[in-house]
């Protein structure tokens, strides 16, 4: 089964990463926004896929991919 990644990636987009991220580093990512602008949004998001690679490849349904994308990054601080 194919799992699409745009449609949870699109959430952190959306939303710029409020509430998937710890607080410093959503912080940290906004203050990298507003200074640098929105490519910002999108190295960060690729950088976060980046290091789920290993789990999102470990998926066996849209369940455990739908977990990772919304657990993983939470694990994530600067």
């Amino acid at each position: 089964m194919e799992w699409s990644v745009d449609v949870q990636a699109f959430k952190w987009l959306v939303q710029l990463f409020v509430g998937h991220l710890q607080p410093d580093t959503e912080f940290a990512i906004w203050d990298l926004f507003f200074i640098k602008g929105s490519t910002v949004i999108f190295r960060v998001a690729l950088t976060i896929l980046q290091l789920m690679q290993e789990d999102i490849m470990d998926c066996e349904n849209y369940g455990d991919f739908y977990l990772v994308m919304n657990e993983f990054p939470k694990t994530i601080d600067r």
